[in-house]
């Protein structure tokens, strides 16, 4: 199954397969990341999303606007410098 936020296609080095196990593709991440992402934890229920959004410190954790699934599919999107 194709995973919906990222693509599944193996990177340019290919995803190998070392003594130890698999590689990710193989061990079904791109499925598990789909299905976190898909769920509660991708549309961040847990999360406190009504700002401000100011500029936090590192202590502050996560201080962004957008939900788990919203980061990964903009940190998946195709570049436009590519």
């Amino acid at each position: 199954m194709p995973a919906k936020f990222c693509s599944s296609k193996p990177l340019a080095s290919g995803d190998p397969a070392e003594e130890n196990g698999p590689g990710a593709l193989g061990a079904g991440v791109a499925n598990y990341l789909d299905k976190q992402l898909g769920g509660a934890w991708g549309a961040g229920e847990r999360l406190y999303r009504s700002g401000p959004w100011q500029a936090g410190t590192p202590s502050q954790g996560y201080q962004l606007p957008f939900t788990p699934a919203e980061l990964f599919a903009i940190a998946c999107a195709p570049s436009s410098s590519s």
